[in-house]
């Protein structure tokens, strides 16, 4: 009798984990990360101060609601070593290394991870630059928000956050907005993955503070929406009224 590896009882070339029907269809072997939707859900939001703070970064959701692009998947190793890994559309199957859809397996890994969320690469408010989104998104486009180390084409000088008859520092309580450092602004200093506002869908944006005390609004009812899902032309804006997040850390218009 000869003593080898049993990994278990489990046959690694078709492990046998459990089918889970989501987005309407029926998924095995974790396909589309069927087992952690199978739990989480794919809006896996936990709770705001006002009940409002419930989108999350858009993902696959049936063949109605894909992502649609490719355009900004990362394929390449993170440096953690791991890989993301996309929903192929046409087989149904997940993979690792080839752009598809975006899925939970997309920034998450249960074996190679970094920090408390199994995260691929560490990024949170205080990461800077934020890693994880910009291995995908780029840092900025144009007519974008500066960040840590640009340059204002206004008033020709880096960004700076010091508290001023313009700038607030700290940021307004209860905006959800924060700074990473000193003179710092990074991604999910106005995003946000998880627990971000419903209203504004996948624009992903933190609560913001009005004078009202009011938040960023609005028109997604998912929390998943994209404007191509609202309206392609643009005329109907999803998020309507983004002012708050502004005044989170400008006085001007406060």
């Amino acid at each position: 009798m000869l003593c080898v590896p049993a990994w278990a009882g489990i046959n690694r070339q078709l492990p046998g984990l459990p089918t889970v029907t989501i987005y309407g269809q029926v998924f095995d072997n974790n396909n589309f990360s069927a087992m952690c939707v199978d739990c989480h859900d794919r809006n896996p939001s936990v709770h705001s101060l006002d009940n409002t703070g419930l989108g999350t970064h858009f993902v696959y959701g049936g063949p109605q609601k894909r992502t649609g692009t490719t355009g900004w998947e990362k394929i390449t190793a993170w440096t953690s070593g791991g890989l993301s890994r996309y929903g192929n559309f046409s087989t149904l199957k997940s993979v690792t290394g080839q752009a598809g859809e975006i899925i939970c397996e997309s920034c998450h890994n249960m074996l190679i991870n970094v920090g408390d969320h199994k995260l691929l690469m560490q990024d949170n408010v205080l990461t800077d630059p934020s890693a994880l989104c910009e291995g995908c998104h780029g840092e900025t486009g144009p007519s974008h928000h500066l960040m840590t180390g640009d340059t204002s084409t206004l008033y020709n000088r880096a960004l700076r956050n010091t508290d001023s008859a313009f700038v607030r520092n700290p940021p307004l309580a209860g905006s959800d907005v924060a700074y990473p450092a000193s003179n710092a602004l990074n991604c999910q200093s106005c995003h946000k993955p998880h627990d971000a506002q419903t209203p504004t869908g996948a624009r992903i944006l933190r609560r913001g503070y009005s004078s009202g005390g009011g938040a960023v609004r609005g028109v997604s009812g998912t929390g998943l929406d994209r404007q191509t899902d609202i309206d392609n032309t643009g005329n109907t804006r999803l998020v309507t009224e983004f002012e708050p997040l502004c005044n989170a850390c400008h006085k001007v218009s406060f």
